[in-house]
């Protein structure tokens, strides 16, 4: 048995007959994955449109994203994505979680 940083490596086998190329690894343990593999299934397209208005915004002027539940969370993610704006624009934001959700502000 060959371990590989502590676990068992997973072990390949193929009969003298067959080409080494197309050898097909076997779990370590012998045993089928619980998930099942499905092929054909296209995946979701992807969003690039902002969540945020970023660029509508001008100096002085805030929006307001709704969340009394969690708003540590949501100003987090605000943070995040303003952040990206500030690297990329040079635009500046302040945020501040008040009764309705999370308030943001354009500073620069």
């Amino acid at each position: 048995m060959i371990v590989i940083r502590g676990r068992p490596a997973p072990i390949f086998q193929w009969s003298e007959q067959q080409d080494p190329a197309s050898f097909e690894p076997r779990h370590p343990i012998g045993k089928p994955t619980k998930y099942a593999v499905e092929r054909g299934i296209a995946p979701p397209p992807t969003s690039s449109y902002p969540v945020y208005p970023w660029h509508q915004m001008e100096v002085g002027d805030s929006f307001l994203v709704p969340d009394p539940i969690d708003p540590k969370l949501v100003q987090n993610r605000i943070l995040a994505a303003a952040n990206r704006v500030r690297r990329r624009y040079g635009m500046r934001f302040r945020t501040h979680i008040c009764r309705e959700g999370v308030r943001v502000w354009r500073t620069e």
